[in-house]
């Protein structure tokens, strides 16, 4: 090995190059964590850093500064950094097991024990040395338990990738110990040894990975979060909250888009409901008993429905079916179905349910959802003009389910029905 190489990789060069390069990672992440939200666990990893960093620094000021400093407190700060990294990891991971933490810690003292006794009883520096390297691949072995089959996606790959940092440094160090049985014994900590150097020089690479890593999760984290907030804030924004379904300016443009699609194929229907005589229930009996009759008309609508088709809340007591892909003569029998489920709906602690007028109209060619919501409507008050509880196309059409259908609709009512009460004595 070249000269160059052999100075580069002296023991004080690359114990200050290590310093130097821990504390700065823990200076970015402090002024980072000061400036912008951090997660639980950060302020573990920021003292993680600085805690390597000092006793890089502390050991390659030996011989300059008091060997209590420079032995003693260095490698207890150096034996503490995977700690403190495994303690923000479990933190930020939300494992909150608080008996890990203090078995971290225990094995932490008894490793530095171990240390402290062999400095006590004058054994080889090669010695030490190895018990240094297998105290510290010990506390690596906790680090990579932190990573747990129930670890989110999105920082998965990051946390490996941290981990496999951490393995491979604390095998360099292992080497680096084994290394040492082999020294001589008057052999002194600075001796040109590049394996040493190597080892640390591991460990600088290491902090680079760490800040890296740590960062990267932090965000994708944030990320992720902001991603669920997003969610959040549009189904909120799209859902109507009494009922659960899609608003009127969702339900809109759900149907804005399957207009557009159908133009390749068959057209949509629509259908417009209303509760009849629903003002007379929220003066009678309250608007709570209102909000509990609309919840137990569009869950019963829900049992008619295809899975495909989509029921919103234009407002108040009116709704409205999507059917997609859906002609005339489907279209009725679902029309159909419907006033006949809600015919035969009872609430409980209200008794029999509001009957229902529904107007029916089908997508033309080029025909604005407006448009067909004007003929729908057309059709809608055409069925309250018929003495309601029905449903009408634009035509005058009433839409009647057969017999049937309308036993078929009863049955699967009390399928339903019958597999609730099952569910609720399970």
């Amino acid at each position: 090995m070249s000269s160059v190489a052999v100075e580069f990789l002296h023991p004080r060069s690359i114990l200050t190059l290590a310093a130097a390069v821990f504390f700065a990672t823990g200076l970015i992440m402090t002024l980072m964590g000061r400036s912008r939200r951090v997660y639980p666990g950060y302020w573990h990893w920021v003292w993680g850093e600085f805690a390597f960093g000092a006793g890089a620094l502390g050991i390659a000021l030996r011989d300059v500064i008091p060997l209590f400093w420079t032995a003693y407190a260095a490698n207890a700060l150096l034996l503490l950094q995977p700690v403190l990294i495994a303690a923000g990891l479990r933190r930020f991971l939300h494992q909150t097991s608080q008996r890990r933490e203090v078995q971290d810690y225990l094995l932490w003292l008894f490793c530095y024990a171990a240390w402290l006794v062999g400095m006590q009883l004058g054994l080889p520096l090669g010695t030490n040395v190895f018990i240094f390297s297998l105290g510290f691949l010990l506390l690596c072995g906790r680090l990579l338990q932190v990573r747990q089959p129930d670890t989110p996606e999105s920082v998965r790959g990051t946390l490996n990738i941290l981990l496999g940092s951490y393995a491979l440094c604390a095998l360099a160090q292992l080497i680096r110990g084994v290394s040492g049985l082999t020294m001589p014994q008057n052999a002194s900590y600075f001796d040109d040894d590049p394996l040493f150097g190597f080892a640390f020089l591991c460990i600088v690479l290491l902090a680079v990975i760490t800040i890296s890593t740590l960062l990267l999760m932090t965000n994708e984290r944030a990320e992720t979060e902001l991603r669920a907030v997003e969610s959040q804030l549009t189904e909120l924004a799209n859902t109507d909250g009494l009922t659960g379904l899609a608003n009127r300016r969702h339900f809109l443009f759900l149907a804005e888009r399957l207009q557009a699609i159908a133009e390749r194929g068959e057209h949509p229907a629509l259908l417009i409901i209303d509760v009849d005589h629903f003002k007379g229930v929220n003066d009678e009996r309250g608007h709570a008993t209102g909000d509990i009759v609309l919840r137990a008309i569009t869950a019963a609508i829900h049992e008619v429905l295809r899975s495909g088709d989509t029921l919103g809340r234009l407002g108040g007591d009116e709704f409205a079916v999507l059917l997609p892909e859906t002609n005339q003569h489907a279209a009725e029998r679902i029309a159909g179905r419907i006033v006949a489920r809600i015919r035969a709906l009872t609430i409980p602690d209200f008794g029999p349910a509001p009957t229902l007028s529904v107007g029916l109209a089908v997508f033309e060619p080029g025909e604005t959802v407006g448009g067909v919501m004007r003929r729908a409507d057309q059709a809608l008050y055409a069925a309250k003009r018929a003495g309601r509880n029905c449903a009408m196309t634009q035509d005058g059409l009433v839409c009647e389910a057969t017999l049937e259908e309308e036993e078929e609709t009863m049955l699967v009512y009390a399928s339903h029905r019958t597999i609730r009460k099952l569910a609720g004595r399970s």
